[in-house]
Order: structure tokens, then C-alpha cells, then sequence
């Protein structure tokens, strides 16, 4: 998957700081190539700026730029839609509707609408996003354990598979959690198949359910960790 573009601060408030810019910007992610009419496939057009719409010179089809994008069917501005996508997504604390609220003066209403809307536009990429490369994979636990409950592997506590991708020196590039009801083969492998590309070399300790991995299509290295050495284990 190709690397996620960035973009200055002061390079996106030239950018995008018109109604209309914002527009052409849509405009090149849907039609790179140029225009064409999603009903009759016509190159012609002429655009309607109330709505954000392009119209069809053949069979008067009017194309929308914001169609099945969190902007869609919406009144807000693109420049505060614009504005509120790159505070929530270059933000690392986590942008608040409050925040939104205060730098983009819009009611708090509309600023809790933009971020859900956006939040969830974030989580499904997420979703759809696979791992690569080199994978660390491993099992965690959430939450209390029930009194005179089991510790470790045997715990009532909840239990999550996790896969992490790293770079060529090492370090972490893209995180992948899921709650399981159990640490077996046929749970390891429900995840790695949807959470990992095939041919991806895989990391795990030597627990006997990540065993069946090196009869997958994957490259896996076990190795035996030191329980009594924290900077052994994976993270």
C-alpha cells in the first residue's frame, strides 16, 4: 500500500482555503482522467456550483463531487469540512467537537456531526486496511480477571490478537487489534487472513496455535521469549 501523502499547514491553508479550490480537489480524486458521466460515460459537462454538482451535456445526469463521501448531502461548507478532516487527522491527541468548535466557529452541534462523520470514514479505512511486510503478531489482555481467576493465557480477562507492521528499520507503521474468545489455530488464522498480506513475513512467540502459520502462505519466524526479560518480548 502506497505511503499516506502529507501536507504542510501552510501549504494546505493555500490550497484549500476557497470554496472553489476545495471543489477542483474533489473533482481530480473522482475524475482523474477528466469528466465522465457515471450514467452514459460522456466527457462533457458544465458544473452547477450550487449543490457541487457537474451536469452531463448528453443525458443531463448530474454528478455530485461529495456522492459517497462523508460531505455527502451536506450544507457545511467544504472549506470547514476540508479545515475539520486535516485538524482530526493530524492531530495525534485526538481533535475534540470542542475543538472543532472553537477554531472552525461552527455551532458544537455541527462540529459533533463533522467528527463522527469523519471518525467513522477513519475506522472503516481501517478495516479495510491490510498489513504488510513485517508483522509482529501477538496476544494481549483487556480488563480484570474474575477473583481467584487464572493469570497469563488462562485468564477470564479479554483477550485480543494483535498485528503490527513495521518498517524497513524496525519501527511500528500500522497497528491491527481484534477481540478473540480464544488464542487457537482456527482464531490466529481468522485473523491473520483478514488482517495480513500473504507472503508477509510474520513474527510470533513459540505458542503451539501460531504454529500452523508456517503452513500458510507466510513467512514465520517463532522465537522463544524470556518471560523474565521485558525488552524480549514483543511489543
Amino acid at each position: 500500500m502506497s505511503k499516506h501523502e502529507s501536507i504542510s499547514f501552510i501549504d494546505f491553508t493555500a490550497n484549500f482555503n476557497t470554496e472553489e479550490k476545495c471543489r477542483q480537489r474533489l473533482f481530480q480524486i473522482r475524475w482523474p482522467n477528466g469528466f465522465v458521466c457515471p450514467r452514459c460515460k460522456n466527457k462533457k459537462y458544465y458544473p452547477i456550483k450550487r449543490g457541487n454538482l457537474y451536469q452531463c451535456t448528453s443525458c443531463c445526469y448530474q454528478a455530485s463531487v461529495t456522492a459517497g463521501t462523508v460531505m455527502d448531502r451536506s450544507r457545511i461548507p467544504l472549506t470547514k469540512w476540508f479545515w475539520a478532516i486535516y485538524m482530526v487527522s493530524t492531530d495525534k491527541r485526538g481533535c475534540s467537537a470542542t475543538v472543532l468548535h472553537n477554531k472552525l466557529e461552527i455551532s458544537y452541534k455541527t462540529a459533533w456531526y463533522l467528527l463522527k462523520r469523519i471518525q467513522m470514514a477513519m475506522m472503516e479505512r481501517d478495516w479495510d486496511y491490510m498489513l504488510s511486510g513485517t508483522v509482529e503478531v501477538d496476544d494481549v489482555f483487556f480488563g480484570s480477571a474474575d477473583e481467584g481467576g487464572k493469570r497469563g493465557r488462562g485468564t477470564d480477562k479479554t483477550q485480543v490478537i494483535v498485528g503490527l507492521s513495521l518498517n524497513e528499520k524496525g519501527r511500528p507503521l500500522y497497528l491491527k487489534m481484534e477481540s478473540v474468545n480464544d488464542l487457537t489455530k482456527t482464531s490466529v488464522g481468522n485473523f491473520t487472513s483478514m488482517n495480513i498480506v500473504s507472503g508477509s513475513t510474520i513474527s510470533t512467540d513459540a505458542y503451539s496455535s501460531y504454529k500452523h502459520l508456517r503452513d500458510e502462505d507466510y513467512d514465520h519466524k517463532p522465537k522463544k521469549y524470556n518471560p523474565k526479560d521485558d525488552s524480549e518480548h514483543l511489543k
